[in-house]
């Protein structure tokens, strides 16, 4: 499907690009780095709108023709946010306390067109409850 403007991913997200393919959409993903550090004491709904409003800015600045859209993502477990996995040990530990447990995932949007000084940003916010995994499932879904 072609959109009236060109469509730009400001995302790495494999999941995201597999997204917007299954829609038909073209699209371009070009991506710059982000200051992604977290401010005690904020909502992890303001979090990820806020992260997710900061991917779409310099993108949509550079390319002012284009529609930008950025997201972020976080998970809560029993009222702390997990982070992205930094090793394979960080991703087995966090998937085995995530095993068995309902958790939160937060996702914001962003989607810009500067031209027309129009920004829809959102909010969604999911639980999620994983089954109980054993350690060689956890073992196979890191490899």
């Amino acid at each position: 499907m072609q959109l009236s403007v060109p469509l730009i991913l400001a995302s790495q997200s494999p999941r995201r690009k597999k997204l917007l393919e299954q829609l038909g959409l073209s699209f371009q993903v070009i991506v710059r780095s982000t200051d992604e550090r977290i401010p005690p004491g904020v909502e992890p709904a303001e979090i990820v709108q806020t992260l997710a409003i900061q991917k779409a800015n310099p993108i949509a600045a550079q390319y002012p023709e284009s529609l930008t859209l950025a997201a972020d993502t976080i998970v809560l477990l029993h009222g702390r946010i997990l982070g992205k996995p930094q090793s394979t040990d960080d991703a087995h530990a966090m998937l085995r306390s995530l095993s068995g447990e309902t958790h939160t995932v937060f996702t914001g949007l962003a989607l810009q067109h500067p031209t027309s000084n129009r920004l829809f940003s959102a909010v969604e916010s999911t639980d999620v409850t994983f089954a109980s995994l054993s350690d060689a499932e956890i073992q196979s879904y890191v490899a």
